[in-house]
């Protein structure tokens, strides 16, 4: 590859990932035209505190915008919030508030974000060409309120993908993937990543080093919790504030925006084996769109079969295909819903939720555990 090739297949996908947040965006932009008259809290809870800031500053601005605050903390906070101040610029009233607590605050994009975290990581997000027309379109659509209670990020993407279908004008749903492998699967993805046991001891001289407990596995993300308030925000905004707190990156591609740990940023190849009569193939997948897909917690190899008869059946030219999950991949689990998704792209989802390898080969599209 030269040097000119090198340079577009680096403009064709474009990742934000930065180590850390920068403190600016529009959220401090907007903060720093609000001035408190009055600021006076008592022994209240952060979060009380992040709601009196946010509503008062709503009344001191002309549109009713205000400031969004999140509070997304690892554990509930103890420490009460005492601040009394007059004249106080909104950003400061801000900090002040979240130092009193013991806490940090980070302005980001649209909202203030109070963690317990001095350094909170920037939210990995990657866009290709598609991707970046999707992005736009999601940029466009203006949500005027939501309001999260401790809801799953499950709930939140669901909500937000139905939401875009009412603020579109026609009705079109922004399909949103979330990729939440299992409790199960994460736990023996650790397992296949522990290092190996420690080399040759010497008698006498050392001692074996005491087996290191396993950490629990993490928390799917389909299960984390999140509780947040945002006013006028749009839908890309909202998906990149709900994948920062969560921890998760995000992956914007032609047909849905996937969100999910942080290296969902990747999209995963196809394996294509037969060259041109693959390619034949996948560009006649990509030309056939799914009106509906919906799978909750299906069995790969039920999707799988699917997948293959609404292929045949949308086929302008009737012709079959053979779909096959192999060996233990047919057991593995997939949640997805999407509208309008050509049968390509949902066969490439479907492996990668599932953690699958989606390969194409002479006689059948065969989806195996990844090596």
């Amino acid at each position: 590859m030269n040097t000119i090739q090198l340079r577009i297949a680096a403009l064709a996908l474009v990742s934000f990932s930065t180590p850390l947040l920068a403190q600016s965006g529009p959220a401090l932009e907007r903060a720093s035209n609000i001035h408190f008259p009055q600021v006076d809290l008592a022994g209240v809870s952060i979060e009380d505190a992040a709601t009196y800031l946010s509503c008062t500053s709503r009344e001191l601005t002309q549109d009713k915008a205000g400031l969004n605050i999140i509070v997304k903390t690892a554990q509930p906070v103890e420490k009460r919030v005492s601040l009394r101040v007059t004249n106080m610029p909104a950003p400061d009233a801000v900090r002040y508030c979240a130092e009193s607590a013991g806490l940090f605050v980070t302005w980001s994009g649209n909202a203030a974000i109070i963690t317990d975290r001095k350094d909170l990581p920037a939210t990995a997000v990657a866009l290709d060409a598609a991707g970046r027309v999707l992005h736009a379109r999601a940029s466009k659509l203006i949500v005027p309120q939501v309001d999260f209670k401790d809801a799953t990020l499950r709930e939140v993407l669901e909500f937000v993908s139905a939401k875009s279908a009412s603020l579109s004008g026609d009705g079109s749903r922004l399909n949103i993937i979330l990729d939440s492998p299992t409790a199960a699967r994460m736990e023996e993805h650790a397992k296949a990543a522990a290092p190996a046991p420690a080399g040759i001891v010497v008698a006498g001289l050392d001692e074996p080093a005491a087996p290191k407990a396993p950490e629990p596995p993490a928390t799917p993300l389909a299960e984390q919790r999140v509780s947040f308030t945002l006013k006028n925000t749009s839908v890309a905004e909202l998906l990149r504030l709900t994948a920062l707190v969560s921890g998760a990156g995000v992956r914007w591609d032609s047909a849905a925006v996937v969100i999910g740990h942080t290296g969902v940023t990747t999209r995963p190849a196809v394996t294509n084996t037969v060259a041109v009569k693959g390619r034949v193939l996948m560009e006649r997948l990509a030309a056939i769109e799914i009106p509906k897909l919906e799978f909750r917690d299906a069995r790969l190899g039920e999707a799988v079969t699917f997948l293959s008869r609404k292929i045949t059946e949308l086929d302008p030219e009737r012709k079959s295909v053979n779909l096959l999950a192999n060996g233990t991949a047919a057991d593995e689990e997939v949640t997805l819903r999407a509208d309008r998704i050509p049968a390509l792209e949902a066969l490439r989802y479907i492996a990668e939720l599932s953690g699958t390898e989606l390969r194409i080969e002479h006689s059948a599209i065969i989806l195996q555990p990844r090596k």
